[in-house]
């Protein structure tokens, strides 16, 4: 079960990695203030906001991986027999 995990939160950060990255060109290319930063989209700014992106989803990746891959407490777990007994609150009523 743990790969099917991080399989899908590679493919996932992957898919909305290339989102950000479209993101990002598409900004260097509208918006008149990054255009004049960097018109061909070769120079260093374009660069390194895309670098900041590749990083941030890296970081974003182990994060992700890190706290996904902990075991469920057994109040979340799906086998029914290892749950502990809900506290359940008895009404009593006030009928004679």
């Amino acid at each position: 079960m743990k790969i099917f995990t991080l399989a899908h939160l590679a493919i996932s950060l992957a898919g909305i990695l290339s989102g950000f990255v479209v993101l990002v060109v598409q900004s260097f290319f509208y918006v008149p203030v990054l255009k004049a930063i960097a018109p061909t989209q070769n120079e260093s700014p374009f660069k390194l906001a895309q670098l900041s992106v590749l990083l941030a989803f890296i970081i974003a990746r182990f994060f992700a991986v890190s706290f996904r891959t902990r075991p469920l407490p057994l109040a979340l777990q799906s086998n029914p027999e290892k749950r502990p007994e809900p506290n359940r609150l008895r009404i009593q009523s006030n009928k004679q």
